[in-house]
């Protein structure tokens, strides 16, 4: 199994099983902060599996993999997030727009971490 694989399973499966959880349990409602680690193993998790279809050999441009691109698809699948959350009811309305802010950018902050991973293995 390549690297990009593991690292994609794994922050996967970590991001998924405690979403549900924080769901089931309301952690997000009783811990404010738990979302911030989320949108950080979002973000990385986001560029383990773009990296995983270049390992997959799926046919998509070699420049899809460089910076840019890269930072570019996390930050619409953070924007994307942001507009469900907004559609489902869930931001509280006293900080919206800070919560909203510090949310796409712990998305970034862990696609550039991802990033970083992704080519060093």
């Amino acid at each position: 199994m390549k690297s990009h694989t593991l690292f994609f399973l794994l922050s996967g499966s970590v991001l998924a099983v405690t979403h549900y959880l924080s769901l089931e349990f309301s952690l997000y409602w009783r811990y404010v902060w738990l979302d911030i680690p989320m949108h950080f193993l979002g973000g990385a998790t986001a560029v383990f599996g773009l990296f995983v279809l270049r390992d997959l050999r799926v046919n998509l441009p070699q420049k899809i993999y460089s910076f840019y691109p890269t930072m570019a698809y996390v930050l619409c699948i953070a924007i994307a997030w942001e507009l469900f959350e907004l559609a489902a009811g869930i931001p509280r309305e006293a900080n919206y727009a800070f919560d909203t802010t510090l949310d796409l950018t712990m998305g970034m902050i862990g696609g550039l971490t991802g990033y970083g991973v992704s080519k060093n293995i």
